[in-house]
Order: structure tokens, then C-alpha cells, then sequence
């Protein structure tokens, strides 16, 4: 295993986050796929892998992936290649232990994104939308996870196979403060990602989008709204009596759905009101030079596009410090 320290690798955007018994799933990674001898298209910015019989889906993908990444290397000088497999059931089951279908992608070590040949309606309790609005999820939201993640500082990407207690003071308090930051921000950083993308080059898809954003955000209010529950304690909850990971329960499902809705809704707040300034912000984040708590983040995103801290209130989304903060826990900035 990478010494990088696991809550680094889990809190930048894994697919599930920090595993606990049964929920732990391991994300994809691409010995995984070579290990299934798949054949390829290789273009410009992207490889896409798949079986003979599904060319037409993985030329689909791979052409969204290729318009997604090119588009980010015009407007956000983001130079990255990514991988993309095109797989069935029996496929998907020998890469990663993710219930079929459901987007996600390799981590933070990996370049590699996962979509299925064809898209099922709901994982366990999770309903998936239809059509081209599962690809922009595949390639945009998780897509978007792996351009945060091409962003870190190069002298921060050396050290990530070197062992954490070699590491020079520097690295290491920004690789501390990077594990500080709650998972709702990296899940907003791939949603701005996807949002850039399709208001811009799929005109089309984007009301598509929006709907299926709205429709989440709508979800009754569910057990968890506080931002710093996403992804941590509500993902984290006992598995059901079946040995199904709590996420994937009906009530975690629409937890988690309710929560992407909401975040992604802010997401395309930032994308309207500021543009690609966001984009300097996540470059901070991601280097370890910006606030941990949520009061902070949230403060300076509200800087950036005013309206972003009352959207997050209207759509009933905690975000103010927690009452049982301990004193001095406070983020300085």
C-alpha cells in the first residue's frame, strides 16, 4: 500500500469514504483493468477501455471524456490525461466491489474513471438518472474529483510515495491541513468542475442537469444536513441487517443524493457569480493553504459569489460552526 496516510486518500473524493466493517469498498485501479486484457481507443487526452461488443457505448464515453478534458486544458490550463473503462456487470464486479453502475473513480492516486455499458435505473435504493445526464456524472463530477486532484502542487504530488515521516516540515503541515478539510468541499470542487462544462459545451444537457439537482436538493429533509456529516459520520453509519453498506440503504441512498443535490446547486452558484476565479480557490485548497473548517470555507466562497451562504440556508443545508466544537478549534483563516 502507497504510505500515504489512508484519511488523505479517503477524504479527497473515494468513491465511499472511510470504510468502516462492512462498508468498506475498495475504489477501481487500473491493474485491475489491464489484468481483463480490454481493448482500447487512445486519443488525444483520453484512453477508454471495453469489450469488442460494447465499441459504440466506449467511443461515446470516450468522446465526452475528450471534449471534457479539453476543454479544461483551454480554460483552466489543466493538462491531464484520464482512463476511462467501459464495462458490464461481470467486468465491473472484477474491479472494484462498488455495487454496478454507480459513478465513481480511482482515488487520488489513480486516472482512471468507471462507467457502466449500460447504465442501470437505481444502485440498491439510489435512483441514477437516464441518459446523457449518467455520462456528465461518470465524466464530469468524477472526472472533476480527478482534475482536483491534478492541480495539487507538484512539490506535494512528489512526496506522495515517499513515507509520510520523511516528509520536510512544509509538506507535511500542508498534507495536514489538506486531511483537515471536510469532503463536502472536494465533492463541490467536482461539482463546479462538471457544472463548468456542461453550461458551456452541453447547452443542452444543462437543464437535464439542473432538473436532476433540483430533484435531490428536494428530497424530504433527510437524518444528516450538517456539511461536516457528509461523507464522514452519515457515510459511516452501521451497515443494515443485511451487511448492505448504510449509504446504500434507502435512507443512506436518499441521504446521499439529497446532499449531492444540494452541493451541486452551490456548485453552479460559483460557476454563475464567479466563474473560473473559482478555480484559484480550489488550487489553494488542494495545496494546503486554505481554511479546514466549514464557517471558514464557506466565508470565503460567499467572498467570492455573494448569495452562496443564503443558497446553502434556503436549501435547509447546515453549515454554521457546531455547537459542540471544542474551544480553539477554530480555522485561523
Amino acid at each position: 500500500m502507497n504510505p500515504v496516510p489512508a484519511l488523505l486518500l479517503i477524504g479527497l473524493g473515494a468513491a465511499i469514504p472511510r470504510p468502516v466493517g462492512a462498508q468498506a469498498i475498495v475504489p477501481p485501479s487500473l491493474d485491475s483493468v489491464a489484468a481483463l486484457r480490454l481493448d482500447s481507443i487512445v486519443g488525444a487526452a483520453a484512453t477508454a477501455y471495453f469489450r469488442p461488443a460494447d465499441r459504440a457505448r466506449a467511443l461515446q464515453v470516450h468522446g465526452l471524456l475528450e471534449d471534457f478534458l479539453g476543454y479544461h486544458r483551454t480554460e483552466a490550463a489543466i493538462d491531464t490525461r484520464l482512463r476511462v473503462a467501459v464495462v458490464g456487470p461481470e467486468d465491473w464486479e472484477r474491479i472494484t466491489r462498488l455495487p454496478f453502475g454507480l459513478p465513481t473513480n480511482s482515488g487520488l492516486l489513480g486516472n482512471l474513471l468507471l462507467a457502466a455499458t449500460v447504465p442501470p435505473e437505481r444502485v440498491g435504493a439510489r435512483p441514477l438518472p437516464g441518459g446523457a445526464i449518467t455520462d456528465l456524472l461518470v465524466v464530469g463530477h468524477e472526472g472533476g474529483h480527478l482534475l482536483t486532484y491534478a492541480l495539487m502542487p507538484d512539490a506535494l504530488k512528489a512526496n506522495l510515495t515517499i513515507r509520510p515521516d520523511s516528509w520536510p516540515p512544509d509538506v507535511a503541515r500542508r498534507f495536514a491541513r489538506i486531511q483537515r478539510v471536510k469532503p463536502w468541499y472536494w465533492e463541490l470542487a467536482a461539482n463546479w468542475f462538471a457544472e463548468a462544462f456542461i453550461a458551456a459545451k452541453r447547452p443542452a444537457a444543462a437543464t437535464g442537469w439542473r432538473d436532476y439537482l433540483e430533484a435531490n436538493a428536494a428530497i424530504s429533509p433527510p437524518r444528516f444536513t450538517h456539511l461536516d456529516d457528509w461523507l464522514s459520520f452519515a457515510a459511516n453509519q452501521p451497515v443494515a441487517a443485511d451487511s448492505t453498506p448504510w449509504v446504500l440503504t434507502e435512507e443512506g441512498g436518499l441521504n446521499q443524493s439529497w446532499y449531492q443535490g444540494a452541493v451541486g446547486l452551490a456548485a453552479a452558484h460559483l460557476y454563475e457569480h464567479a466563474g473560473f476565479e473559482m478555480l484559484a480557490h480550489v488550487r489553494r485548497m488542494i495545496g494546503g493553504e486554505g481554511p479546514t473548517t466549514t464557517p471558514g470555507i464557506v466565508a470565503e466562497l460567499e467572498a467570492l459569489a455573494p448569495g452562496f451562504s443564503a443558497l446553502l440556508d434556503r436549501l435547509a443545508v447546515d453549515w454554521r460552526a457546531r455547537a459542540e466544537e471544542e474551544p480553539g478549534t477554530a480555522d485561523p483563516h
